[in-house]
């Protein structure tokens, strides 16, 4: 019986029957993606997108932290919503009858989705509450522009 010499099949391997390393960028391990930025990234980015295009305000930079947190959130939910449906029954539920950690994962992703959406007025209460207290902010400012203008007109003779 002849032996041969073992010859690597790619580089970097050390006995026979080795696998090859995981190429860069791989998917092999990715379940669902709530936790990947590369499946949140592009998501996240069409829900500040539509936000944008939906509630101009949304531009000021002082909502940039608050929409992009909520967008992440909108695309975790996605993501844990369409593997939970690949997924069937066993999406929700494993063979011993347990919720799967992505089904007990998104009630928290949705929960702070709607928390930072109300924060960002973009469901009918909170809107308009933000509407509200902009008003009242224009009539406070003109209450104060009003007494300038008339100190104004006093102190001049």
């Amino acid at each position: 019986m002849e032996v041969t010499p073992f010859t690597p099949a790619f580089p970097g391997q050390e006995f026979e029957g080795q696998r090859p390393p995981f190429e860069k960028n791989n998917t092999l391990s990715l379940k669902h993606g709530a936790h990947s930025e590369r499946s949140l990234a592009p998501l996240a980015e069409a829900w500040v997108k539509t936000a944008l295009e939906q509630a101009p305000y949304l531009r000021d930079p002082s909502y940039e932290p608050a929409l992009l947190a909520w967008a992440r959130f909108e695309a975790k939910c996605d993501l844990l919503h369409d593997w939970i449906d690949d997924q069937g029954i066993h999406g929700l539920i494993d063979e011993v009858g347990q919720a799967t950690p992505a089904a007990k994962l998104l009630p928290t992703y949705e929960g702070r989705a709607a928390a930072l959406r109300a924060t960002l007025g973009m469901d009918p209460i909170s809107r308009a509450k933000l509407q509200k207290d902009s008003a009242a902010a224009q009539i406070d400012y003109s209450i104060l522009l009003s007494q300038a203008n008339a100190a104004r007109e006093k102190a001049t003779p």
